[in-house]
């Protein structure tokens, strides 16, 4: 199981294990989708405009 203070994938870069460029591509992944997830959470915060109630009425949408 990954752990959190392993995000830094150091340990991957020396590793010689055949799934290594797999796994560091599912990395990633994992990564790209939590920092959209912390950006859409940050505009629905900070901006206001990107309400559930605005997306349900159609004033605005992800």
């Amino acid at each position: 199981m990954l752990r959190e203070s392993d995000s830094d994938l150091g340990f991957a870069t020396r590793c010689n294990f055949p799934g290594v460029a797999f796994f560091r591509t599912v990395f990633r992944v994992r990564s790209l989708l939590d920092d959209i997830w912390e950006l859409e959470a940050k505009i629905s915060r900070k901006r206001g405009w990107v309400t559930p109630y605005n997306i349900r009425h159609n004033y605005s949408y992800l």
